[in-house]
């Protein structure tokens, strides 16, 4: 059970680490208010995820972060193994998105039954660090920012393939996107659910990239994204069950 002095301490963690005191303007939401840690929706996109989706879960299910304040929506892609058997045995939302064959469609039925008005999304295939959500929370609020990149520790094979180089160096390079791009990926990424209703969900006819595609609308659209370096986890490259 959160108590109003576990939240409390909370905040004052996210106010504290970012160099604030409770007047500053950056901070959005008043320390004394109990609900000043926002609450958010996590968005998984699963397709035959069997072999990681029991430890993306795990690692969710122990964030440094109120467990009353989160909701974990995992939208199966049409499975066709036992992901969906494994994702039952825990306290998390199943969807299914059946009809569309995409990451991004399985995302758009995330955004459509979220209820929070954070949302973070991530890949099957990850393993989140504790401090993951509180550290891009806290980046969004302080910055005043609409959506939020964070980075990616790569988990390589022993003999590192071809295929893992150009994942890590080339396709999730988060620093690089956000500060020289303007853009990011749903690798990891906190956004404002308003920005959906603002320039609307992603498209779901491709394949890969319409994550960079949406985030580059926004932030020429005049919506203001950052990079949180401290936001983290880790991920296996091109996992056979990653799906763009």
């Amino acid at each position: 059970m959160v108590t109003q002095d576990l939240l409390q301490k909370d905040v004052e963690y996210i106010v504290a680490n970012a160099g604030l005191t409770k007047g500053d303007r950056g901070l959005e939401m008043p320390i004394e208010d109990i609900n000043a840690l926002p609450s958010v929706s996590l968005i998984v996109p699963a397709y035959n995820a069997e072999k990681n989706i029991a430890t993306l879960i795990e690692s969710l299910l122990h964030l440094d972060y109120p467990q009353e304040l989160l909701e974990i929506i995992i939208v199966d892609n049409n499975s066709t193994d036992r992901t969906k058997t494994i994702v039952k045995r825990y306290p998390v939302k199943l969807l299914e998105e059946n009809t569309i064959q995409s990451s991004y469609a399985a995302r758009n039925e995330g955004i459509r039954n979220a209820k929070n008005d954070i949302l973070v999304f991530c890949d099957s295939d990850c393993i989140a660090t504790p401090q993951w959500v509180k550290e891009g929370v806290k980046v969004l609020v302080t910055e005043s920012a609409d959506l939020v990149g964070g980075q990616i520790e790569f988990i390589y094979s022993r003999r590192k393939t071809i295929a893992e180089q150009y994942d890590s160096t080339i396709h999730m390079r988060h620093e690089f996107y956000i500060k020289e791009q303007n853009i990011s990926t749903t690798a990891n990424l906190f956004v404002k659910a308003s920005l959906f209703d603002e320039i609307g969900i992603f498209s779901d006819r491709r394949k890969s990239g319409v994550d960079v595609q949406w985030t580059a609308k926004a932030t020429k659209s005049g919506f203001f994204a950052c990079l949180c370096s401290r936001s983290s986890y880790k991920t296996s490259c091109t996992s056979a069950e990653r799906i763009a």
